[in-house]
This record gives structure tokens, sequence and C-alpha cells, in this order.
């Protein structure tokens, strides 16, 4: 997440989720060593996509997965660009295909996921 404020990007807003959100939206403008995470387990995206429905105003949405989750209903919102980032190539492989119709998918490698900064 840091290195986005390396490319012009003013501001990122955070949210947790698991089966449903787990934190208000945390917004950062700046680098951020550690973020405390929570939520873990039980995923479900439908509400982080009902979420985007109700704050339209966003560009885009990345979604930090391992992927092991129901596929939701496409969202009203196709302004918002999503974004599939998975924990490993192994889940891109795995989930990406049934979610593919709505959004890119990407995956971090190895080295990358070992970094202990989002």
């Amino acid at each position: 997440m840091n290195r986005f404020f390396n490319y012009g990007v003013e501001a990122i807003d955070v949210i947790q989720f698991d089966a449903e959100i787990t934190t208000d939206a945390m917004t950062f403008r700046r680098a951020r060593r550690e973020v405390q995470l929570t939520g873990r387990g039980g995923t479900n995206f439908g509400p982080v996509l009902a979420y985007l429905e109700e704050h339209r105003d966003y560009d885009g949405l990345i979604i930090y997965t391992d992927g092991y989750a129901p596929c939701p209903p496409p969202p009203q919102n196709r302004r918002t660009r999503i974004l599939w980032l998975f924990v490993s190539e192994k889940h891109y492989r795995s989930c990406y295909p049934k979610l593919q119709h709505l959004g890119q998918g990407a995956y971090l490698k190895r080295s990358a996921r070992e970094m202990p900064v989002i």
C-alpha cells in the first residue's frame, strides 16, 4: 500500500472484512509502517461490494484476498474498477476464473508477501 503514495495517490481508504466489514474505513494520506489487521476467516465479498454501491465516488477498489469465498453478483456500480489481488499465484489460478467477470486479477510474488508492510 505504501508505494501508491510514490505515484501521486493522495489518499487510500482501507476497509477490512471477513464475513462482514470489520472496521470503519481508515483513510491514509501517507505511508505507514504498520496497519493493525482485523477479521480473518469466513470471507464474504458481498458486504464490500455493497459498501461500493453506497460510496460511488471511488475510482478503484483493490480486494486483497485468498479468493476462497462465494462469487458475489456483479455490482451495479460499474464506474469503480475492481482489482482482485491474491495472496499467491496458486490462489490466483484457483480462484480468479470465477471472479474475472468482476474485474482484473493479479497476485503477489513470494518475496512481496514476505514484506511486513501492506
